[in-house]
């Protein structure tokens, strides 16, 4: 479909918020009110599209389905998306086929390719718009073009029918590009939105403002712990956290990290009717949350990185946050480029364009980072600005925003069984920036898992082997971790916080009553919360562009006022 939704008019905005976000109607999604000590066969904790689309595929088998959102629907990695549906994702191809094996790279070719054709399937179902464009992965320079080379060797490698070429329309030269054409970009909340409605019709709920902070079995011994399977803080492990990713296998035993499939039968499960599923005659896991307690059979966790602490998730991935705006192209300008861009080259740069309202904006975006690792977000916007205007000269700027994402070291997701959840507590986590493929395959992956269904391909992904290289990526990371966690709590000792109030968007770390606190001043309000980050104990960095506290170690972010925003930390700061 080519057709434009009905989506509120974007004027430009100084507030750091999503075009997606900014022109939805949020009313248009509705919610469900919270019920303590309610009993469902499956509680899914995250909104997004791994989330909703796991609950659908579940409550189309008959399960009794709760979503559970902390926030609002789409309000942290899927409504911030670049929201490109593609088999041609930057670099992503060539470097796992340096880490793993052809197999391992057409599996996971194969799964994206089944979660595109389910969304598109579904979008032209449900009547959600899309566009159809061929992405591009580009290079300017000598760098970038050997990995361009690389990629589109490895495309061809998974079967993909990738063209190779050095003519584009973008307003500059390129060195090279390979192109693969058909892809699909959309408007993220729309898919949501059809999502929530079927989730709904089906008997669902989905429930906004209540976060999952634990999970525990009912019976002792259950998975091999009874204990509750918290994220908190844990003096003394941030710098010392385990690196091994382990060997993921399809099992159902316990111990399993991010294990994908126990086949039962040779067909997925996604679409059939209810079969028994033993977990809601098994004992119930007690899951609480920020509203209180529920029961259920099982537990999906999609969070962007598992809220949940059991397997070391927090350590195995590294977030990073990257920048994107939408800008009024004028005439004069030239014309805005059609395809679905990524450059190859550093800094990176995202293109596709924005039909909205019977206008079509331009979405640019780029300079990622490590979450809190920036020495001034402010000015990673502002580079991505000057870029925009040199080569889109007068554009026009309507909307500025950022997202964040987790990468593993071996750049495949992890999806399964949670480690020390008793076959019940499920994961979905590292899309590294592939979300809305990935996101799908995994719910897919994991719905078949639970309803007795087989995928071959999510096998193969679930029993890769971790190389050197993975180990030494996840040491170097850990040890980075260490050293920002020590540099951090360094820095707090040794500054007392500013007697004066810091100016508008700004904020500092320093030492009062020997605790590290944060300062800042939004909306002309100054707030003081503590700069410890309640998950391992980091100190937080204040974000000038998005105005908010972000911890450098694993990437739980807070509002200038305490207020968490996204995990693995599951409590807001404490206020000063």
């Amino acid at each position: 479909m080519n057709s434009d939704a009905a989506h509120t008019t974007p004027e430009p905005s100084t507030t750091h918020r999503s075009i997606w976000l900014d022109s939805y109607a949020t009313v248009s999604i509705p919610a469900d009110t919270f019920t303590e000590s309610a009993h469902y066969d499956t509680v899914v904790a995250g909104a997004g599209l791994t989330g909703l689309t796991t609950a659908v595929l579940l409550a189309r088998a008959g399960h009794k389905v709760a979503v559970l959102e902390a926030r609002s629907v789409g309000a942290v990695a899927t409504g911030n998306t670049t929201a490109k549906l593609s088999l041609l994702q930057g670099t992503t191809l060539s470097s796992i086929r340096k880490h793993h094996s052809d197999e391992v790279l057409q599996a996971y070719v194969d799964g994206n390719q089944e979660g595109v054709s389910w969304l598109v399937r579904y979008m032209q179902e449900h009547g959600v718009p899309f566009q159809q464009r061929t992405a591009y992965t580009y290079a300017t320079t000598e760098s970038g073009l050997s990995a361009v080379q690389q990629e589109f060797e490895a495309c061809q490698q998974a079967g993909l029918p990738v063209t190779w070429t050095d003519q584009t329309d973008l307003p500059f030269p390129v060195s090279g590009a390979v192109a693969l054409a058909d892809q699909i970009q959309f408007h993220p909340m729309d898919i949501l939105a059809a999502l929530a409605a079927e989730l709904r019709e089906r008997g669902g709920e989905l429930i906004e403002g209540v976060r999952v902070t634990g999970a525990t079995s009912n019976t002792a011994g259950a998975g091999g712990d009874s204990a509750s399977s918290r994220s908190g803080h844990h003096p003394g492990t941030g710098a010392a956290a385990s690196t091994s990713e382990g060997t993921p296998r399809a099992s159902t035993e316990d111990d399993t990290e991010g294990s994908p499939l126990n086949p039962a039968v040779d067909s997925p499960a996604v679409d059939s009717p209810a079969i028994d599923d033993p977990a809601v005659d098994e004992p119930a896991l007690r899951i609480e949350t920020s509203q209180g307690q529920v029961t259920a059979g099982r537990l999906m966790l999609a969070t962007g990185v598992p809220v949940l602490d059991r397997g070391g998730y927090f350590a195995k991935l590294k977030p990073n946050r990257s920048y994107a705006m939408t800008y009024r192209v004028p005439r004069g300008a030239g014309r805005i480029p059609k395809g679905m861009y990524l450059s190859a080259d550093t800094p990176g740069r995202t293109l596709r364009t924005v039909p909205i309202n019977g206008e079509e904006l331009l979405l640019i975006g780029g300079n990622d980072h490590g979450v809190g690792r920036s020495a001034s977000e402010r000015a990673a916007v502002e580079d991505l600005e000057a870029w925009a205007q040199q080569h889109f000269p007068g554009a026009e700027r309507t909307h500025v925003w950022s997202a964040q994402d987790y990468r593993a070291a071996q750049y495949v997701p992890f999806f399964g069984t949670l480690p020390r959840g008793g076959g019940r507590i499920y994961l979905a986590t590292g899309y590294n920036k592939w979300g809305m493929s990935n996101a799908v395959a995994a719910s897919l992956a994991i719905s078949a898992q639970i309803l007795g269904g087989h995928m071959a391909w999510a096998e193969t992904l679930s029993a890769r082997m971790v190389t050197p290289s993975d180990v030494f990526t996840g040491i170097k990371d850990n040890i980075e971790v260490g050293g920002t966690m020590v540099a951090g709590w360094v820095g707090a000792e040794v500054r007392a916080v500013p007697q004066d109030a810091p100016a508008e968007g700004e904020g500092a770390v320093g030492r009062e009553h020997g605790k590290p606190v944060g300062v800042s001043t939004v909306d002309g309000q100054t707030c003081k919360v503590s700069a410890v980050c309640p998950h391992l104990g980091g100190i937080l960095k204040w974000n000038d562009a998005a105005l908010s506290w972000d911890c450098p170690l694993h990437g739980s972010r807070f509002a200038a006022d305490g207020e968490l925003l996204e995990g693995p930390a599951v409590t807001n700061l404490s206020r000063g």
